[in-house]
């Protein structure tokens, strides 16, 4: 069933109608002044909804953009995937553009300026999302499209988009091991050689994580699934390279939708 339209003066925590079974929630966030802006989309990683999601949403919107970070993880009865992978970056493509159907209806939104950013599994998400023949089966009878797909340190296994529904920018650290550089830059080199507008930026010295305050510089994680079957990955707080991030979204969001 599909949510109502919003209000103009609709702020702070939504409902967002998924499927007949599942309803998630969001937290809207409205930028300085009164006609439509540009919107982003935040799609959290496998421990849910953290503080992070709110920094950037309070980033994004000093820079006037409308964000709705979205938690994919209450509605469901979770709380974290990073151990056990009971929800894989597949199952959120469905989220993503759930969300993007109700911020569309947003007076204060500019549906044709929409970002989808996510970070590691939500970053994934936003890489599936951004493949053609997967938006076609979201975006067909005039429904809403996303027109950029930001991904931070997503999970790049080899699963090629192919030919991408909008510009893809990825964001990453060049020693996380948790999911790896290379398998991205391979990704990105595959899509640009097809003619897709795919960009790739690895922070030297940053970790998974890098952009997330408040974490140590290096934490050893035991228990985590990490590529090739393996268990345990390390995360970190870099500010050099959070700050440089900051400023490369802030240069790629202004270059594509027009801000």
């Amino acid at each position: 069933m599909p949510a109502p339209p919003l209000a103009a003066d609709t702020a702070g925590s939504v409902s967002v109608p998924v499927s007949r079974t599942v309803t998630l929630t969001g937290v809207l966030g409205l930028p300085a002044g009164e006609g439509p802006a540009p919107a982003v989309i935040l799609m959290h990683g496998c421990s849910g909804a953290t503080p992070n999601m709110g920094r950037w949403a309070r980033v994004l919107h000093g820079w006037g953009y409308v964000t709705l970070a979205l938690d994919s993880f209450g509605g469901r009865g979770l709380t974290s995937v990073c151990e056990n992978g009971a929800l894989r970056s597949d199952d959120r493509v469905a989220d993503g553009y759930a969300a993007l159907r109700l911020l569309a209806s947003h007076p204060r939104v500019d549906a044709a300026r929409v970002a989808l950013q996510g970070f590691s599994h939500g970053g994934g998400v936003v890489v599936l999302a951004g493949t053609q023949w997967i938006a076609r089966g979201y975006t067909g009878a005039g429904a809403p499209s996303f027109r950029v797909f930001v991904a931070f340190y997503p999970r790049c296994d080899g699963r090629y988009p192919g030919t991408l529904a909008g510009p893809l920018r990825v964001h990453i650290g060049a020693i996380d091991d948790w999911t790896p550089a290379a398998p991205c830059e391979a990704m990105v080199d595959t899509l640009r050689r097809g003619g897709a507008d795919a960009r790739i930026v690895v922070y030297e010295g940053a970790r998974h994580g890098f952009d997330v305050a408040g974490l140590p510089p290096e934490r050893w994680l035991g228990n985590v699934m990490a590529p090739h079957g393996r268990r345990g990955a390390h995360i970190g707080y870099n500010e050099e390279a959070a700050r440089r991030a900051r400023d490369n979204v802030r240069r790629e969001l202004a270059e594509l939708l027009g801000i």
